[in-house]
């Protein structure tokens, strides 16, 4: 009785111990404020933060330099991770205007 007892609390403590998940970290930058259309990004407005790579866009901007200068298509809340589909060309954004009508 006391063999099948002790191998039952084997199985038990078998199962109850988890192995640690090795969580990789992703360095993405997010609004550091809420940002206009057509605001043009400078790097007092971003603010880099580690995300899982569940909770990362695949769209998101990794490198600030990607982005610094450009403007926005629309606006951007704080907190929103930035997209690289968010941000147009240092020079395009009188084209957008254009475009429009």
């Amino acid at each position: 009785m006391a063999l099948f007892t002790s191998f039952l609390i084997y199985i038990y403590i078998k199962k109850a111990t988890t192995k640690v998940d090795v969580v990789e970290y992703i360095n993405v930058y997010i609004a550091a404020k809420t940002l206009p259309p057509r605001h043009k990004i400078a790097d007092t407005d971003l603010k880099q933060v580690k995300v899982t790579r569940d909770y990362l866009n695949v769209k998101a901007v990794l490198n600030k330099d990607d982005i610094i200068g450009k403007r926005l298509k629309d606006s951007i809340i704080e907190g929103e991770q930035i997209l690289k589909t968010g941000c147009m060309m240092k020079t395009s954004w009188l084209l957008h205007i254009m475009s429009r009508g």
